[in-house]
Protein backbone atom coordinates (compact mmCIF):
# COMPACT_ATOMS: atom_id res chain seq x y z
CA UNK A 1 0.00 0.00 0.00
CA UNK A 2 1.38 3.54 -0.20
CA UNK A 3 1.89 5.96 1.81
CA UNK A 4 1.05 9.60 2.91
CA UNK A 5 4.54 10.15 4.10
CA UNK A 6 6.76 12.63 2.13
CA UNK A 7 11.01 13.08 2.19
CA UNK A 8 11.61 16.01 4.60
CA UNK A 9 9.14 14.51 7.09
CA UNK A 10 11.02 13.57 10.62
CA UNK A 11 12.54 10.28 11.28
CA UNK A 12 11.64 8.52 14.53
CA UNK A 13 14.59 10.24 16.34
CA UNK A 14 14.56 13.49 14.16
CA UNK A 15 13.89 17.10 15.95
CA UNK A 16 11.47 19.69 14.28
CA UNK A 17 8.30 18.26 11.62
CA UNK A 18 8.27 19.49 8.20
CA UNK A 19 4.71 20.12 7.18
CA UNK A 20 3.98 18.93 3.92
CA UNK A 21 1.38 20.49 1.98
CA UNK A 22 -1.36 17.81 0.93
CA UNK A 23 -4.59 19.35 -1.36
CA UNK A 24 -7.37 16.99 -0.45
CA UNK A 25 -9.12 17.08 -3.04
CA UNK A 26 -7.29 15.98 -5.52
CA UNK A 27 -5.10 13.87 -4.12
CA UNK A 28 -4.42 10.14 -5.06
CA UNK A 29 -2.23 8.83 -2.86
CA UNK A 30 -3.82 5.43 -0.55
CA UNK A 31 -3.49 6.38 2.41
CA UNK A 32 -1.35 3.77 4.52
CA UNK A 33 -1.95 3.94 8.29
CA UNK A 34 -0.75 0.29 8.99
CA UNK A 35 2.37 1.32 10.11
CA UNK A 36 3.97 2.07 13.32
CA UNK A 37 4.20 5.89 12.93
CA UNK A 38 1.51 8.84 13.76
CA UNK A 39 0.09 11.31 11.23
CA UNK A 40 -0.06 15.42 12.56
CA UNK A 41 -2.22 17.32 10.35
CA UNK A 42 -2.67 20.53 10.62
CA UNK A 43 -5.76 23.18 8.72
CA UNK A 44 -5.38 26.88 9.18
CA UNK A 45 -9.26 28.26 9.22
CA UNK A 46 -8.79 31.22 6.63
CA UNK A 47 -7.56 28.92 3.96
CA UNK A 48 -11.02 26.72 4.27
CA UNK A 49 -12.95 29.73 4.53
CA UNK A 50 -14.76 29.11 1.39
CA UNK A 51 -15.09 25.36 1.60
CA UNK A 52 -17.28 26.16 4.91
CA UNK A 53 -20.51 25.02 3.10
CA UNK A 54 -19.06 22.07 1.43
CA UNK A 55 -17.88 20.97 5.00
CA UNK A 56 -21.09 21.13 6.55
CA UNK A 57 -22.47 18.83 4.15
CA UNK A 58 -19.82 16.00 5.80
CA UNK A 59 -21.62 16.73 9.64
CA UNK A 60 -23.50 14.26 11.55
CA UNK A 61 -27.36 15.82 12.77
CA UNK A 62 -25.93 16.40 15.81
CA UNK A 63 -23.15 18.03 14.33
CA UNK A 64 -25.65 20.17 12.62
CA UNK A 65 -27.58 21.06 15.67
CA UNK A 66 -24.36 21.94 17.18
CA UNK A 67 -23.42 24.57 14.11
CA UNK A 68 -26.27 25.57 14.42
CA UNK A 69 -26.55 26.99 17.88
CA UNK A 70 -24.03 29.58 17.59
CA UNK A 71 -25.11 32.76 16.24
CA UNK A 72 -21.78 34.04 15.47
CA UNK A 73 -21.15 32.72 11.72
CA UNK A 74 -17.56 32.93 12.03
CA UNK A 75 -17.90 30.81 14.73
CA UNK A 76 -20.34 28.66 12.76
CA UNK A 77 -18.06 28.30 9.86
CA UNK A 78 -14.98 27.43 12.11
CA UNK A 79 -17.34 24.32 13.95
CA UNK A 80 -17.90 23.55 10.13
CA UNK A 81 -14.49 23.36 9.19
CA UNK A 82 -12.77 21.59 11.93
CA UNK A 83 -15.50 18.84 12.37
CA UNK A 84 -16.17 18.35 8.56
CA UNK A 85 -12.50 18.55 8.00
CA UNK A 86 -11.73 15.55 10.26
CA UNK A 87 -13.99 13.32 8.72
CA UNK A 88 -13.02 14.22 5.32
CA UNK A 89 -9.42 12.95 6.93
CA UNK A 90 -10.73 10.03 8.91
CA UNK A 91 -13.13 9.05 5.46
CA UNK A 92 -9.77 8.83 3.51
CA UNK A 93 -8.14 6.82 5.87
CA UNK A 94 -10.77 4.53 6.12
CA UNK A 95 -12.02 4.52 2.48
CA UNK A 96 -15.48 5.45 3.27
CA UNK A 97 -17.47 8.46 2.90
CA UNK A 98 -17.77 11.57 5.31
CA UNK A 99 -21.34 10.15 6.14
CA UNK A 100 -20.37 6.93 6.59
CA UNK A 101 -18.20 7.54 9.59
CA UNK A 102 -20.02 6.90 13.69
CA UNK A 103 -17.96 8.48 15.99
CA UNK A 104 -18.93 8.03 19.39
CA UNK A 105 -17.45 9.88 22.71
CA UNK A 106 -15.96 7.96 25.89
CA UNK A 107 -17.20 8.52 29.56
CA UNK A 108 -15.15 11.19 29.75
CA UNK A 109 -16.57 13.13 26.05
CA UNK A 110 -13.33 11.99 24.10
CA UNK A 111 -14.56 11.29 20.71
CA UNK A 112 -13.87 7.98 18.80
CA UNK A 113 -14.62 5.67 15.71
CA UNK A 114 -16.54 3.29 15.71
CA UNK A 115 -15.32 0.64 13.50
CA UNK A 116 -15.81 -2.75 12.40
CA UNK A 117 -14.57 -5.68 14.48
CA UNK A 118 -10.22 -5.68 14.11
CA UNK A 119 -10.04 -1.85 12.85
CA UNK A 120 -9.25 0.97 14.98
CA UNK A 121 -7.86 4.03 13.84
CA UNK A 122 -7.36 6.98 16.58
CA UNK A 123 -7.68 10.44 16.20
CA UNK A 124 -8.10 13.28 18.29
CA UNK A 125 -8.41 17.31 17.75
CA UNK A 126 -7.40 20.38 18.54
CA UNK A 127 -8.01 24.22 18.00
CA UNK A 128 -6.93 27.32 18.71
CA UNK A 129 -7.30 30.86 17.01
CA UNK A 130 -6.91 30.14 13.10
CA UNK A 131 -5.25 26.71 13.52
CA UNK A 132 -6.77 23.14 13.87
CA UNK A 133 -5.16 20.40 14.67
CA UNK A 134 -5.64 16.17 13.96
CA UNK A 135 -3.38 13.60 15.36
CA UNK A 136 -4.16 10.14 13.36
CA UNK A 137 -2.90 6.89 13.88
CA UNK A 138 -3.74 2.93 14.07
CA UNK A 139 -0.82 2.37 16.57
CA UNK A 140 -2.62 3.68 20.20
CA UNK A 141 -5.04 6.08 21.84
CA UNK A 142 -3.34 9.34 20.73
CA UNK A 143 -4.15 13.41 21.75
CA UNK A 144 -2.89 16.75 20.45
CA UNK A 145 -3.15 19.95 21.62
CA UNK A 146 -2.90 23.37 20.16
CA UNK A 147 -2.64 26.90 22.37
CA UNK A 148 -1.84 30.02 21.36
CA UNK A 149 0.70 32.09 23.17
CA UNK A 150 -1.23 35.14 25.11
CA UNK A 151 0.76 38.25 25.78
CA UNK A 152 1.88 39.16 29.59
CA UNK A 153 2.56 37.86 32.50
CA UNK A 154 1.48 34.07 33.73
CA UNK A 155 -0.10 34.35 36.62
CA UNK A 156 1.12 32.16 39.89
CA UNK A 157 -2.33 30.84 40.68
CA UNK A 158 -2.49 29.79 36.81
CA UNK A 159 0.73 28.42 36.51
CA UNK A 160 0.27 26.63 40.22
CA UNK A 161 -3.29 24.74 38.78
CA UNK A 162 -1.00 23.70 36.09
CA UNK A 163 2.57 22.95 37.27
CA UNK A 164 3.55 20.13 39.32
CA UNK A 165 5.65 20.78 42.46
CA UNK A 166 9.20 20.25 40.85
CA UNK A 167 7.84 22.45 37.88
CA UNK A 168 6.49 25.09 40.25
CA UNK A 169 10.07 24.93 41.69
CA UNK A 170 12.16 24.82 38.37
CA UNK A 171 9.75 27.31 36.80
CA UNK A 172 10.08 30.22 39.09
CA UNK A 173 13.42 30.56 38.57
CA UNK A 174 13.15 31.11 35.03
CA UNK A 175 12.77 35.17 33.61
CA UNK A 176 9.59 36.21 32.94
CA UNK A 177 9.56 35.65 29.21
CA UNK A 178 10.91 32.65 29.55
CA UNK A 179 7.88 32.01 31.97
CA UNK A 180 5.03 32.94 29.65
CA UNK A 181 6.60 30.38 26.74
CA UNK A 182 7.18 27.59 28.80
CA UNK A 183 4.35 27.51 30.36
CA UNK A 184 1.98 27.27 27.42
CA UNK A 185 4.82 24.61 26.10
CA UNK A 186 4.17 22.68 29.52
CA UNK A 187 0.34 23.35 29.19
CA UNK A 188 -0.17 21.69 25.33
CA UNK A 189 2.08 18.74 26.42
CA UNK A 190 -0.15 18.05 29.61
CA UNK A 191 -3.02 18.46 27.66
CA UNK A 192 -2.25 16.30 24.97
CA UNK A 193 -1.36 13.22 27.39
CA UNK A 194 -5.10 13.76 28.90
CA UNK A 195 -6.12 13.84 26.03
CA UNK A 196 -4.20 10.58 25.02
CA UNK A 197 -5.54 8.77 28.15
CA UNK A 198 -9.13 9.74 27.54
CA UNK A 199 -9.87 10.86 30.70
CA UNK A 200 -10.30 14.47 30.57
CA UNK A 201 -9.77 16.25 33.63
CA UNK A 202 -10.62 13.49 36.11
CA UNK A 203 -6.56 13.23 36.69
CA UNK A 204 -5.01 17.13 37.93
CA UNK A 205 -2.24 18.36 35.08
CA UNK A 206 -0.33 19.37 38.65
CA UNK A 207 -0.19 16.25 39.67
CA UNK A 208 2.64 14.90 37.27
CA UNK A 209 5.36 15.98 35.39
CA UNK A 210 6.38 16.68 32.13
CA UNK A 211 9.19 18.90 32.12
CA UNK A 212 10.35 22.15 30.11
CA UNK A 213 12.68 20.85 27.77
CA UNK A 214 11.46 20.85 23.93
CA UNK A 215 12.68 17.01 22.96
CA UNK A 216 10.56 13.69 23.04
CA UNK A 217 10.08 12.90 26.21
CA UNK A 218 8.42 9.40 27.79
CA UNK A 219 6.80 9.80 31.12
CA UNK A 220 4.46 7.25 33.26
CA UNK A 221 1.23 9.05 34.52
CA UNK A 222 -0.26 6.65 36.99
CA UNK A 223 0.10 3.21 35.36
CA UNK A 224 0.34 4.24 31.82
CA UNK A 225 3.30 4.44 29.67
CA UNK A 226 3.51 8.01 27.43
CA UNK A 227 5.65 9.73 24.74
CA UNK A 228 5.09 12.90 24.07
CA UNK A 229 6.19 15.54 20.90
CA UNK A 230 6.62 18.81 20.90
CA UNK A 231 5.18 19.98 17.40
CA UNK A 232 6.50 23.87 15.77
CA UNK A 233 4.14 25.35 14.23
CA UNK A 234 5.20 29.69 14.66
CA UNK A 235 6.37 31.20 17.83
CA UNK A 236 2.81 32.36 19.02
CA UNK A 237 1.33 29.20 18.93
CA UNK A 238 2.59 25.72 21.30
CA UNK A 239 1.14 22.44 20.37
CA UNK A 240 2.09 18.80 21.25
CA UNK A 241 1.28 15.43 20.60
CA UNK A 242 0.87 12.47 23.09
CA UNK A 243 0.55 8.32 22.64
CA UNK A 244 0.13 5.89 25.19
CA UNK A 245 2.21 2.63 25.81
CA UNK A 246 4.36 2.69 22.90
CA UNK A 247 7.64 3.42 21.89
CA UNK A 248 8.72 6.85 20.56
CA UNK A 249 6.62 6.33 17.39
CA UNK A 250 7.86 8.24 13.55
CA UNK A 251 5.84 11.60 13.83
CA UNK A 252 4.88 12.69 10.22
CA UNK A 253 3.18 15.67 9.46
CA UNK A 254 1.25 17.11 6.60
CA UNK A 255 -0.82 20.72 5.86
CA UNK A 256 -4.25 20.19 4.67
CA UNK A 257 -4.90 22.59 1.98
CA UNK A 258 -7.58 23.27 -0.17
CA UNK A 259 -8.02 24.30 -3.74
CA UNK A 260 -7.97 27.67 -4.60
Amino acid sequence: MGNVAYSGNENGTGSACSWQPVELETDQREWDWSGAEAHVWRAFFPAWWSQADRLAQNLSGRERERMQQFRNPVLAARYAIGRGLLRELLGKYLGVTALELQISTNAYGKPELVTAAGTTLYFNLAHTDDIVLYGLTGICSIGVDVESVEPGRISSLEARRILSDDEWDSWQELLDEEQNSLFYQTWVRKESVLKALGVGLSIEPDTFSVGFAPKPTVIRVQRARLCIRVLLLKESVKAAVALTDVKMPQIRCFTATALA
